[in-house]
């Protein structure tokens, strides 16, 4: 049911606005975003709730305006979760080979189809092997940077 309603309203888009959505890198980016969204805002909604209202009653109550609270408090606190929703969605978008093929354009190629491209059309193994391991190790540094950076506000925080 939802498949079908969704297909009527992309076809009522194309016609009401003379435009093609699929093969294209705004087609991908939009269903890269639809797919992954709740992946981001899951750990930022964990990190808000374990906030202590009574610390933002108290910014408040010494003067703070809707701002600065969340400048001040809300942010670094929920730091952590952004961290986490970027990883996360870093991972998943950087590994995904479904969207790209369906929705993408024929023009760009991602990291996981020429990891596919190579192992199951090209046959070369070896190279796909090295890009993988390449994309490990990209996503490892990444990981540990994002670390170190929520640590770091961690300890700024306290």
């Amino acid at each position: 049911r939802f498949f079908i309603r969704t297909n009527i309203n992309i076809y009522l888009l194309q016609k009401t606005f003379n435009m093609n959505l699929l093969e294209t890198d705004f087609a991908m980016i939009v269903g890269l975003i639809y797919l992954f969204l709740p992946f981001m805002f899951l750990p930022i909604y964990t990190a808000i709730i374990k906030i202590n209202p009574q610390l933002i009653q108290a910014s408040k109550d010494l003067g703070a305006n809707e701002w600065q609270v969340l400048q001040k408090i809300i942010w670094p606190l929920s730091l952590s979760g952004v961290l986490a929703g970027i990883c996360l969605v870093f991972l998943q978008t950087a590994t995904n080979i479904v969207a790209p093929r369906y929705l993408g354009a024929t023009t760009q190629i991602t990291i996981a189809e020429l990891i596919e491209n190579k192992a199951l059309l090209s046959g070369e193994i070896k190279q796909a092997c090295a890009i993988a391991i390449h994309l490990s190790l990209t996503m490892f540094l990444i990981f540990q940077i994002f670390k170190k950076l929520s640590l770091r506000e961690r300890k700024d925080v306290n």
